[in-house]
């Protein structure tokens, strides 16, 4: 399709949409069922990595507004009750991707994808995702305060204490 910037926020935010659009269905029964949903990279993902290729704050907050009428309104997908920012510094992200597994849908050797790789497009979007934080009222853990990353079982209290109020 391109590179990230021939591809654009606005038609790469649509590929993703339809993605969660097809997933609704399913979402939508699960919710019906009583089920509690916790979902990874929902419409927040768009918001921080699309949002920040957008640096002038009113031609973004355009594109919010537009991005959350497209996925609530057009596609009609189901609104998080809740959205929590798990924040960590894009220097330390870039090196933890490096620690992934290998991942069928990367074709390269270092395992990251274009937006991994790029550590100006990570800072683009931590901004874009602290900003929508305090825009939108989210909830924030910061996941490596003063640099150094936190355990996975303190970030995972900290999480759970904000969770465990919505299915209590």
């Amino acid at each position: 399709y391109g590179t990230a910037k021939e591809v654009g926020p606005y038609r790469a935010s649509i590929f993703f949409a339809c993605d969660r659009y097809a997933a609704s269905f399913q979402i939508r029964k699960w919710l019906e069922e009583g089920k509690i949903i916790i979902s990874d990279r929902y419409v927040s993902a768009n918001v921080g990595h699309q949002g920040g290729k957008i640096k002038d704050i009113n031609k973004r907050n355009k594109y919010l507004d537009w991005l959350f009428d497209l996925e609530f309104n057009t596609f009609g997908i189901p609104r998080p009750d809740k959205n929590i920012l798990l924040y960590v510094p894009p220097e330390i992200a870039q090196k933890l991707v490096k620690k992934k597994g290998l991942r069928e849908y990367i074709k390269n050797n270092n395992n990251e994808d274009i937006h991994e790789k790029d550590l100006t497009h990570l800072k683009d979007s931590a901004s874009a995702y602290l900003y929508a934080a305090d825009k939108y009222g989210w909830d924030k853990i910061d996941c490596a305060p003063d640099n150094k990353m936190r355990t996975i079982d303190d970030i995972s209290e900290e999480l759970w204490e904000k969770v465990k109020s919505l299915i209590s």
